[in-house]
């Protein structure tokens, strides 16, 4: 099994998607001074060897407005100790969505606000991208080095209509393919 939150045995602790409370390390809960409120994560690319994640779409705020997790932010976690740390920030993004790692360990991640997948290379670094409005899903096919980009048309995600785009890859990002999905499926 894989343990992606844990509760430490100081008390410090995370959640998940149920938008719970969360509180300080070292703090006892229930602390009326910061409630934490944190959802996600909005993407998990896994290596090829399954020994690290990447995850996007982490965000936490307070009531005080406080932020300790800034939406632009990608993090990298060792899956044997489930240690997590930050990988890169992606300038200009109010949210990040998808993830995926293509065949040379590059990381493609969804930024549905900017309209685009931004490529990070293994050290973290913005070494290109594919504009596609409202991109929120990422797949790569590691073998032949496709992209599919699953982006969403309207305001909501959720009920907006859908459409899936194959890309040759992220480097020419000539599209192959498009697949209109409606709304009911």
């Amino acid at each position: 099994t894989t343990t992606i939150g844990r509760i430490g045995p100081d008390g410090g602790a995370t959640a998940g998607w149920f938008n719970r409370n969360i509180w300080a390390k070292g703090s006892e809960p229930p602390q009326g001074v910061i409630n934490w409120h944190m959802a996600g994560p909005g993407g998990i690319g896994l290596s090829a060897d399954g020994k690290t994640a990447y995850v996007t779409g982490l965000f936490q705020h307070s009531a005080a407005g406080m932020e300790r997790f800034p939406p632009s932010r990608v993090y990298k976690m060792e899956m044997e100790s489930g240690s997590l740390e930050k990988f890169a920030d992606v300038k200009g993004s109010k949210g990040l969505a998808g993830a995926a790692l293509d065949k040379d360990g590059n990381l493609l991640v969804c930024d549905p606000g900017s309209g685009r997948v931004v490529v990070l290379s293994p050290k973290g670094e913005e070494i290109g991208g594919i504009n596609l409005p409202s991109a929120a899903a990422v797949a790569c096919h590691r073998k032949t080095g496709a992209i599919y980009v699953l982006a969403y048309r309207g305001t909501t995600e959720y009920v907006s209509p859908k459409t899936l785009v194959k890309f040759s890859g992220w480097k020419e990002a000539r599209e192959e393919g498009r697949i209109e999905l409606r709304r009911e499926g």
